[in-house]
């Protein structure tokens, strides 16, 4: 897991409502997981995660599993065993399943509708996707939206999975404010969450003289020398999210 340095979004009810494995998902929201979604810039693959779970629930998509980005490289490109044992019993219980896979720089992502049969996978960069029937045994070209630049695949493929239509997508830089939209939307109550560990306050935490956010003393004496009137370090740049 990586370091936090200022919370400000915690999506665990999403996950939680979903019933996800709480061990594969990163729910904290940190201020640069929110500038990934700036202009020009690529987003990490936990924005994604947590955005794909989103469109889910809004959906209100019933018996569905989503792997998360890591899974998804390691089902795909290591042969995971573990991950290979997931998706099996998936394919007997869901109905549908997503998988995001990012092995490098670049996210694709495969849908299985188990129902149906049909697998499909979506790669940015590529025209022409199939959908493969499994019980037929046949393709069917998948027409889609093509990426034109080097860093919106993440952005893509969140579109991929909510559009009916793949041609038809909102711009990447338009669907960017959507997706901050959603993150804000969706996030858990903050208040007595510590903006820069994630962690619950107790009653001896301090708060932010201006936007109320709860530090708690380990992170108050780490990042503020133990002042007990404090201006959070997110509301000193505020004006750069």
């Amino acid at each position: 897991m990586r370091d936090k340095q200022f919370i400000i979004g915690v999506c665990n009810n999403v996950f939680s409502k979903l019933g996800c494995d709480p061990s594969k998902f990163w729910p904290f929201l940190d201020l640069v997981d929110f500038q990934s979604l700036d202009e020009r810039k690529e987003i990490y693959n936990s924005v994604v995660e947590i955005c794909i779970h989103i469109l889910i629930w809004e959906s209100k998509r019933q018996n569905v599993v989503c792997f998360s980005c890591v899974e998804g490289h390691q089902l795909f490109d290591k042969n995971s065993l573990e991950c290979k044992s997931k998706l099996k019993i998936a394919l007997t219980e869901c109905s549908q399943i997503i998988i995001p896979i990012l092995p490098s720089n670049h996210f694709t992502l495969a849908f299985i509708n188990v129902v149906e049969k049909q697998f499909i996978y979506i790669h940015p960069f590529r025209e022409n996707e199939k959908i493969r029937c499994i019980r037929r045994q046949h393709n069917l070209a998948v027409d889609h939206y093509i990426q034109v630049d080097t860093f919106n695949c993440g952005v893509n493929i969140c579109q991929s999975f909510q559009s009916a239509d793949l041609t038809e997508v909102e711009g990447p830089s338009e669907y960017k404010k959507t997706m901050k939209q959603k993150l804000m939307e969706f996030t858990d109550n903050l208040e007595n969450i510590c903006l820069h560990c994630g962690g619950v306050c107790n009653d001896g935490s301090v708060r932010c003289g201006d936007c109320g956010r709860s530090i708690n003393n380990s992170c108050r004496s780490y990042h503020y020398n133990n002042s007990n009137e404090i201006r959070c370090v997110l509301c000193q740049i505020r004006g750069n999210i």
